[in-house]
């Protein structure tokens, strides 16, 4: 694992532990053998990012490491096949920590070699041995040599001090931006929180405005047939000569509307609202086979018959065919006829 001057890890945490390119893609292994590569979230990317960058400080401390990996895996596990499957959680953990090791395994032994010379240079730097002890006393360096070392040692320690506090500095910057980069994640995640919340709020407001135009719709319905029964039950008053003028006006529209006798049976759109109109009478529908032959029976042995051109004469003997009463009745007769070949 190559370090750089102050002893910190340097190796790519994302390369080693094959780990997609901006945690992008969720690297779980399937069943086939395949790499699962379904997005990840927005936040569990930057989170993992946080992660990462932590890694190789800790690589060589399994229980710190181990608590990472976890986290690790949380985030990167996809929630639609791996989130919540424990064994995949478990291999992909495995799999990080070997690649970890082969990591750590290949780091320079440069520590081994700095302490194998610094025991040599304490050994050239010793006392020497003396065949005799007046000899020993007598040698001029005898008095210096403990000074000397005594300044080494100091030397020593002092640099170690400051490569210890030159780490602490370090961490310290290194917290500093974890903490921002988790205070920077927590932001995104609430903005993303509350976007979705806009979202899920949109949506509930278009499904009440779904269900009162809905409903708004239901009524009127309701209210044209209850206005259309009554036009029928006016016609039946009415006395057998009445002109054809008047009778005209009078006719019931099967139409859904405030003003339905505005719309002349000749217009266009007279028929598509005619067979709207049917299609949408009470108690009935044509979503399902049983509703739509439910409808069907009301149409031929109801309205067929009402709207039968040899009742509408025996009801009003006077009319002719070139009366406006009599298309319209014929009209509406097309229609109804039209609309049972569909059901």
């Amino acid at each position: 694992m190559p370090c750089d001057g102050s002893q910190t890890p340097t190796w790519d945490a994302e390369q080693i532990l094959d780990i997609s390119y901006g945690c992008e893609r969720c690297s779980c292994t399937t069943l086939k053998g395949l790499r699962c590569r379904n997005p990840i979230n927005a936040s569990n990317r930057l989170y993992s990012k946080i992660i990462l960058a932590q890694i190789p400080s800790v690589s060589k401390d399994p229980e710190r490491l181990y608590g990472l990996l976890q986290a690790l895996a949380d985030c990167l596990l996809c929630v639609r096949y791996h989130r919540k499957d424990l064994r995949q959680w478990i291999v992909v953990i495995g799999r990080w920590l070997r690649s970890i090791q082969r990591a750590n395994e290949e780091e320079p032994t440069r520590q081994d070699d700095a302490t194998q010379s610094s025991t040599t240079e304490s050994e050239d730097l010793g006392v020497p041995e003396y065949a005799d002890a007046s000899t020993q006393t007598s040698h001029p360096l005898g008095q210096t040599e403990p000074c000397e070392d005594r300044v080494k040692e100091e030397k020593l320690q002092r640099e170690s001090e400051r490569r210890d506090e030159a780490k602490r500095q370090s961490q310290r910057e290194r917290e500093r931006q974890q903490a921002e980069a988790r205070a920077r994640a927590e932001e995104e995640a609430h903005r993303q929180e509350a976007r979705e919340q806009a979202a899920r709020e949109a949506d509930r407001r278009r499904a009440e405005r779904r269900q009162r135009d809905q409903a708004r719709e239901n009524v009127e319905w309701e209210v044209s047939w209850q206005s259309y029964d009554l036009q029928w039950t006016a016609l039946h008053q009415l006395p057998s000569d009445t002109s054809p003028t008047q009778l005209i006006k009078l006719m019931p529209r099967p139409v859904c509307g405030a003003s339905p006798e505005n719309l002349h049976f000749e217009d266009p759109m007279f028929a598509e609202k005619v067979e709207a109109f049917f299609k949408n009478m009470p108690e009935t529908s044509a979503e399902s086979v049983a509703s739509r032959m439910m409808l069907r029976k009301k149409l031929k042995f109801g309205e067929m018959l009402r709207w039968h051109s040899d009742k509408i004469m025996q009801r009003f003997p006077h009319l002719r065919q070139e009366d406006d009463a009599l298309k319209l009745v014929n009209r509406v007769t097309q229609v109804l006829t039209r609309l049972l070949s569909t059901l």
